[in-house]
């Protein structure tokens, strides 16, 4: 709060006149953001609902990325509407409530996840030295067709791969 009043040029106290505390201010961030996310309508297949929605919210996200992880737990009206919209899709593909629930969860930890990587791809500062990097970071800089991935690749990447989970999680009832 602090930065902010600094950023701001005010004092300290006068971001408090507005909002009680940090919590409460990511709370209005939150609102803002998550209004700007449309859910798709239910004309289409609930997988494609599903591409759709994720896409728009990692869209509205993807502009201020160092919000994401402080998103991340934030109580708000409109991030609630996100969360309802995708089990809401998943219970009317045919999902059970047992298998809904923990799909729904199973795509919003995806979703911080991938934030994550993609903030770690998009700032090199974030990266670990290159002495103690894993044997994909070796891989993703030395192989030539990796070193072309960017963090739109492994975004799709990992949601044709969800997508493709919870199809079969659905066919097998």
């Amino acid at each position: 709060m602090r930065e902010l009043a600094s950023e701001l040029g005010v004092s300290s106290m006068a971001a408090y006149h507005h909002v009680e505390n940090k919590r409460a201010l990511l709370a209005l961030v939150a609102e803002h953001l998550f209004s700007q996310v449309e859910v798709p309508s239910d004309d289409r297949p609930w997988d494609e609902q599903l591409r759709l929605l994720i896409r728009e919210r990692r869209r509205v996200v993807r502009e201020y990325p160092e919000l994401s992880e402080a998103l991340s737990g934030t109580d708000s009206t409109q991030a609630r509407r996100i969360e309802d919209a995708q089990l809401d899709i998943l219970l009317k593909a045919g999902f059970s409530p047992a298998l809904a629930v923990p799909a729904a969860r199973v795509l919003m930890d995806w979703a911080l996840g991938n934030s994550t990587v993609a903030s770690i791809l998009r700032d090199p500062k974030a990266r670990r030295p290159r002495s103690r990097w894993s044997k994909a970071q070796v891989l993703s800089q030395s192989h030539p067709e990796l070193r072309g991935l960017h963090a739109d690749d492994y975004f799709e990447f990992g949601l044709n791969c969800v997508l493709a989970g919870l199809r079969a999680v659905l066919d097998d009832g």
